[in-house]
Order: structure tokens, then sequence, then C-alpha cells
């Protein structure tokens, strides 16, 4: 009865077997192999043509003072490594950059400059990342983009330590003649009104003349090192046999898709012949 049964049912015509698994229409063997060593040859060709890309990577370190029994959050820290990263594409810093490698050599310039590079966030260090064809220029840019910016947030802090006393002044003021619980501090006490306005008045002016001087920084980050870097060995991109393995892969594949296309007859069509 199952042997009825199975004779009874019909193939869809719908089902779809590919031809390298269905063993009434023979596969193009040599069609999958021509394919594949047309890939790997058109791969090889690109990989002559197009040049190698390489990255090399230096590092600005800087350092965080966390003060106990601060009301200091994760994101707060987070927020303040992250300027650091917006603060490498500072025009200061790449324009003193750009100046030490002429656009004829180099193919940076101010306004491209951001598509060569990139920036990564590792832990409380940056790493500034520059592709370039040249390995040993791509590792010239990278350590002179990391010393410009080690130099400018230097220059930079200063102004962030005399703007945070500043608004650590005022907040002393205003919890003295804001929060009772704080009047009867013994600083309070001998703080008088005038005082009090002479101080606020002071540090409202450090502010205002310090605030776009700091960069955005703060005192409790600094940056306190730069770490020039090395030459790169390997190409990151167009990296010859990489380029052979995909033009092989790429064959393959439309090797594949193509011999479903070819017409071929069955076996069992040429066993009936």
């Amino acid at each position: 009865m199952n042997s009825d049964l199975l004779n009874q049912i019909t193939p869809d015509p719908t089902d779809f077997t590919p031809r390298i698994f269905d063993p009434k229409r023979p596969f193009p063997w040599q069609f999958l192999l021509a394919g594949m060593i047309v890939g790997a040859l058109l791969g090889l060709l690109l990989g002559s043509l197009l040049p190698p890309v390489y990255e090399a990577q230096a590092l600005v370190t800087t350092n965080m003072e966390l003060v106990q029994d601060t009301n200091i959050t994760e994101i707060m820290i987070d927020s303040q490594i992250d300027q650091l990263g917006v603060l490498m594409y500072h025009p200061d810093v790449v324009q003193a950059v750009v100046n030490q490698f002429p656009v004829a050599t180099s193919g940076i310039d101010a306004q491209n400059f951001k598509n060569e590079t990139s920036v990564e966030r590792r832990l409380m260090s940056t790493i500034l990342k520059v592709r370039h064809a040249d390995p040993h220029l791509a590792a010239e840019i990278a350590s002179a983009w990391a010393k410009a910016a080690y130099e400018r947030l230097n220059e930079a802090y200063p102004h962030a330590v005399r703007l945070s006393q500043a608004k650590a002044d005022l907040r002393v003021v205003e919890s003295c003649l804001n929060d009772p619980l704080k009047q009867p501090l013994p600083l309070c006490q001998s703080l008088s009104v005038e005082e009090a306005k002479a101080i606020s008045a002071a540090a409202n002016q450090t502010i205002l003349e310090e605030s776009p001087l700091s960069l955005g920084l703060t005192m409790e980050i600094n940056v306190s090192q730069y770490q020039p870097a090395a030459v790169p060995a390997e190409p990151l991109w167009f990296r010859r046999g990489t380029m052979v393995l995909a033009g092989w892969f790429v064959g393959l594949i439309a090797s594949l898709l193509l011999a479903e296309t070819l017409p071929g007859r069955s076996r069992r069509h040429e066993a009936g012949k």
C-alpha cells in the first residue's frame, strides 16, 4: 500500500533542486572550474591595480581624577572622554597636522582629513587611526596628529583648571547664601555679603573668559602622554591574496548561478536515446 501511495505522488514542477544536487541534470564542472579561475585572475588583476591601504595607529592617554563622596556618574565620565574624541578634530589640531604634510605628497588636506582618519576610544585612551597607501607616511601623519592633539589639549588644560575653580567658588558662595545647612559652617560665617558678591562677580567673569579657552575640558581630566604610531606591516585593504580569494569566491557563486540557466538534457533523456 505504501508503494502504491508513493507511485501516486507526482513531482511538483515548482520544486527547485540546484543543478549541482540534481542527478537528472549533469552539472558542467568544467564551467564551474573556469569561473573560479577567471574570478581568481580578476582578483589578482584588481589586487595589482589597486594600491594597498595601510592603517597606522597612534595613542593619546588621559588621566581622570575622581574624588570620593562626590556625585560623579559613569555617564559624566563617558561624556568627558567622548569630548576628547571630538577635540581630536579641533580645527587647530587638524591644521597643525596638515601644515606639516603637503597635499602633493600626502593627499590629505583640512577638507578630507576626517575621511582618511578615524578615532576609537579604548578605556582611558584614544586611538588615532590614519589610512594611507604609504605605510611610513601613515605612521608619520598619525604621530604628528597625536602630538598636535597632546599639545593643544595641554594648552587648554590650565584654562580648564581656572574654569573649574571658578565654578567651585561660585557653588561655595551660593551654598553659604542659600543653604541653611551650610550657613553655620566657619567658612560661611566668616564670609560677608560684600565678599560673597565680589567672589561671585569674579567667578562669573572667569567663567566667561575661560569657557571658550578650555575646549570643554575640566580639571578632573587631562592628557598625560601620547604614543607615536608604528609603521604598519600589513595592509588594511586591497591585499593581493585577499583579492584573489574574493575573486575566486565570486567566480564560484557566479558559476553556480549561471549553471542553472545553461541548457542541459537529463541523463534519463540521454539513456532513452
